[in-house]
């Protein structure tokens, strides 16, 4: 074989095991990864003051959500992994402080039904004097076992933070989601 011929074989076929190696994602096969929007924030309170405006300490939002995933055919699996972003706020003050919120990571099919949930814990602080930070959290596996005849593309992955009752009722009390 010519080496100009070789040398385009070869070329052809490093082209194309690189486009093997592009994520599921891009080629919409992955579940879609998403926040519960009623589930998106919590609020941090001073002991004995839950509820009250004036006993909050700080509040964390989760912002965004990004998922990757690889399927595998053979195996009806799709493995995912996932980064969730989050914003926390707090009124300013000299101290440096740590905290940690609870958060799930549930796995959704056909948008109705639970097939798995796992919570998680995230932690963060704020050094003396900072009012803001953001932070991520990564969990590196969401395993789906995909059911017979269905795609990985008809699942999700629905992220928010693992309230109580009283949080839920605090966060509509103060508008806080469109229902």
């Amino acid at each position: 074989m010519p080496s100009f011929l070789r040398s385009l074989v070869i070329a052809t076929l490093a082209v194309l095991s690189l486009s093997a190696c592009s994520t599921d994602v891009k080629r919409g096969l992955c579940p879609n990864a998403s926040v519960l929007a009623n589930t998106a924030q919590l609020t941090g309170f001073r002991d004995k003051m839950e509820g009250d405006p004036a006993g909050v300490v700080y509040e964390v939002v989760m912002t965004g959500v990004k998922a990757n995933c690889s399927f595998d055919k053979d195996e009806g699996t799709a493995d995912s992994s996932v980064t969730v972003t989050f914003r926390a706020t707090r009124t300013p003050t000299g101290l440096a402080a740590d905290y940690s919120v609870p958060y799930y990571v549930a796995v959704t099919r056909d948008s109705t039904t639970i097939v798995s949930k796992k919570i998680y814990t995230a932690t963060f602080a704020f050094r003396p004097g900072e009012s803001s930070t953001t932070f991520d959290a990564d969990v590196s596996e969401v395993p789906i076992r995909l059911d017979n005849g269905k795609k990985p593309y008809d699942y999700g992955i629905l992220t928010g933070l693992q309230l109580t009752k009283a949080q839920l009722d605090y966060n509509t009390k103060m508008g806080r989601f469109a229902p």
